[in-house]
């Protein structure tokens, strides 16, 4: 029972972070996730997951990229399709999120939004406003 106070009061505190509201989709970035799928899935039983399958490439610009390129091919495998039980999971593929605004649009439709990207202009904008970096995807299919 600790133990379940305790991950509340840790995802209290992720969601205060992320500004969690009760009456619109809230997404929670969750790194390493891979051994507590079955116990979210019991604990919020509406959740959704989101599985980010991305190839290493050696390019990073922060310390979690870096820690990324770094992993066993075994360890990411296992982190990138973790098991769930019960609750609906989407296996976004990196690279066609960051190149075709019609995927991202699917991924939105999973999670429950109900605005889209309207045009190839208005996804550059939004990577643009979010820094993204295209040299992520370099050499993407190389590995």
């Amino acid at each position: 029972m600790e133990n379940i106070k305790n991950i509340k009061n840790g995802l209290n505190l992720s969601w205060q972070l992320y500004k969690f509201q009760t009456s619109v989709t809230n997404c929670v970035k969750i790194i390493n996730i891979k051994n507590k799928t079955t116990f979210l899935s019991n604990l919020f039983p509406n959740s959704k997951f989101v599985s980010i399958i991305r190839h290493q490439n050696n390019f990073y610009s922060t310390d979690e990229g870096k820690r990324f390129n770094e992993r066993e091919k075994t360890e990411l495998l296992e982190t990138q399709r973790p098991l769930i039980e019960g609750n609906p999971m989407f296996h976004l593929d990196f690279y066609k999120f960051f190149t075709d605004f019609d995927y991202v649009n699917k991924v939105l439709k999973f999670i429950g939004h109900d605005k889209f990207i309207t045009s190839e202009k208005e996804f550059n904008d939004l990577k643009e406003k979010i820094d993204f970096d295209d040299r992520v995807l370099t050499n993407y299919f190389d590995k």
